[in-house]
C-alpha cells in the first residue's frame, strides 16, 4: 500500500478477512492542505493501485473524543449491512446513507417472487431472469427488510434453486457452489451487484436443468412412445402424456417433435392410419368399424385423414379384402359342385 499517510492507525477488523481500519484525524487533513473528500479519494486510490479486487471505503460518524469512536466504528459495520441497499461506490459516508430502521417481522410478498423465477428457469425464460432479480431485490429495498432477514431469505432461494437442479443427485453441482451468488457475503455488495449476482447464478440453474432434461427426455421419450403404442386407439392428447409422465405439455410437445422429426398429433394420426390400412387389407370390417378400433369417433374425418396420408383412395383399398372374399366363396363353392360331380361319376363307373 505504499508508505503510511502521518498519524493513521491501521489494523485488522476483528472477524473480518481484508479489512483494515484507520483512524483519520483533522490534523491528517489540514497537513495535506485537503477536504476529507479529497485525502479519502486519494487514500483510495493509494490503496487500489496494483490491487486486482475492488476495494471500498466506509466512513463512519464524525466523533470529537476518543471515547466515542467506538460509536463511529459501529457505524461501519452498519453502513456495510446497508451496502446493498444502495447504489454501487467505492466510498460510502454514514452520514449519507439512509439508516431507516429495518422490519425485523418476514414479508409477505416474498415467496411469490421467489416463485416466478423458479417459474422462469424451469420453462426456460431466460429473458425474464433480470426483471424476477430486480424485483426479489426491490421488494427488500422497499419493505425495508431486517438484513438478517433478508440473508434468511436469500439461503431459502439458494437452497431451492440448487433442489431444484440437482433434483434426486446426492453431491451437488461443483460448479453451481463455486457460483459467486453462493460464496460472497451479499450485505457486501451492492443492489447492482447483488441482482447481477443472481441472474448468473438463475442462468446456470436454468443451463443446468435444460442439460438435465434433455438426458432425461430420451428415456422418457422411449416410455411415451411406447404408452402411444399401446394406448392410441383411445383418446390421447399431450395434456394427458405431460400429466401421465409429470411433464410440461409445452416442453413436451417441443422436444416429441424435435426427436421425432413429426408433431404429436401428426405423429398419432400416421400410426392409427397405418393400422387401419392393415385392417382394410386383412379384415372384412366395415369402413366406419375400423375408424373406430383405432381411435377416430368421426368416420368421415378418419376418411379425410386416411386419403390425405396414405395417398389413395379408401375405396380402391377397401375393394381388395372384398374381392378376396368373394373368390374365396367362389371357390368354396365350385368345390362343393366338384364334390357332387364326382359323386355322380361314380354312380355310373367313372372316377376322377
Amino acid at each position: 500500500m505504499g508508505k503510511p499517510f502521518p498519524g493513521q492507525i491501521l489494523k485488522p477488523f476483528t472477524g473480518d478477512k481484508n479489512a483494515v481500519l484507520l483512524i483519520v484525524t483533522d490534523l491528517m487533513v489540514s497537513r495535506e492542505a485537503v477536504t476529507l473528500e479529497q485525502y479519502l479519494t486519494r487514500l483510495h486510490a493509494d490503496l487500489s493501485h496494483g490491487q486486482e479486487a475492488a476495494i471500498a471505503c466506509y466512513v463512519g460518524k464524525e466523533v470529537h473524543e476518543l471515547e466515542a469512536l467506538q460509536e463511529s466504528y459501529q457505524s461501519c459495520g452498519i453502513m456495510k449491512s446497508l451496502r446493498f441497499f444502495t447504489t454501487c461506490r467505492s466510498i460510502y459516508y454514514f452520514e449519507l446513507m439512509d439508516t431507516t430502521l429495518f422490519v425485523n417481522r418476514p414479508g409477505q410478498f416474498e415467496k411469490q417472487l421467489f416463485d416466478g423465477l423458479v417459474k422462469s428457469i424451469e420453462e426456460q425464460q431466460t429473458d425474464e431472469l433480470y426483471s424476477h432479480a430486480t424485483a426479489i431485490f426491490q421488494f427488500f429495498l422497499d419493505e425495508r427488510i431486517e438484513p438478517g432477514i433478508v440473508r434468511i431469505h436469500l439461503h431459502y432461494l439458494a437452497y431451492t434453486l440448487l433442489d431444484l437442479v440437482n433434483n434426486d443427485t446426492v453431491t451437488p453441482d461443483s460448479t453451481l457452489m463455486e457460483s459467486t451468488f453462493l460464496k460472497v457475503n451479499y450485505a457486501m455488495l451492492s443492489m447492482e451487484e447483488n441482482i447481477e449476482h443472481l441472474c448468473e447464478f438463475s442462468l446456470m440453474c436454468a443451463e443446468k436443468l435444460k442439460e438435465q432434461q434433455k438426458s432425461n427426455a430420451m428415456g422418457v421419450l422411449a416410455k411415451i412412445e411406447a404408452f402411444i403404442h399401446e394406448h392410441y386407439r383411445e383418446n390421447i392428447s399431450l395434456k394427458l402424456l405431460g400429466e401421465q409422465f409429470y411433464m410440461n405439455s409445452a416442453y413436451l410437445g417441443q422436444i416429441f417433435k424435435k426427436h421425432f422429426s413429426i408433431s404429436f398429433s401428426d405423429y398419432l394420426n400416421q400410426l392409427r392410419i397405418e393400422e387401419a390400412a392393415r385392417l382394410l387389407r386383412r379384415t372384412d370390417q366395415r369402413v366406419y368399424e375400423i375408424a373406430t378400433m383405432v381411435g377416430y369417433r368421426d368416420s368421415d374425418y378418419f376418411i379425410s385423414r386416411f386419403e390425405k396420408l396414405m395417398g389413395r383412395l379408401l375405396h380402391n383399398i377397401v375393394k381388395v379384402p372384398m374381392l378376396r372374399t368373394l373368390l374365396i366363396n367362389i371357390l368354396h363353392s365350385l368345390t362343393e359342385r366338384r364334390d357332387i360331380f364326382s359323386q355322380m361319376l361314380e354312380l355310373v363307373g367313372f372316377h376322377l
